[in-house]
């Protein structure tokens, strides 16, 4: 039984973290564009993998980057701070907007 509650709370904590789509299309939405509009043009929303199988696309390749806040389009970002080579997985910190966003903050990507 005190198995079965730790287990229900740590599920109902990480839901609380967890972004989706929907979320994803509202960001996008404040910006007026969606996911569908990138899917459109062949591109793709990657969650969570700045250190997973999306730590090796390249970073020129990214065209949106989420933290759970806002969408940041590739447009608005002023500087990318990589570490030993240009894929994701190298993301140090970039600058947007005037304010400094460290990797650990960037949730997902929209890439080509």
């Amino acid at each position: 039984m005190k198995s079965l509650l730790v287990l229900i709370t740590l599920i109902l904590s990480l839901s609380a973290f967890a972004t989706d789509r929907s979320q994803i299309n509202q960001l996008l939405a404040e910006k007026g564009t969606s996911i569908a509009a990138y899917e459109i043009q062949g591109m793709k929303l990657v969650m969570g993998e700045r250190t997973g199988g999306g730590s090796v696309l390249k970073f020129a390749s990214v065209e949106v980057v989420f933290t759970k806040d806002e969408a940041i389009l590739r447009k608005d970002i002023q500087n990318v701070n990589l570490q030993n080579g240009n894929r994701l997985g190298n993301l140090e910190s970039l600058q947007a907007g005037g304010r400094h966003i460290d990797a650990d903050q960037i949730i997902g990507v929209i890439s080509k």
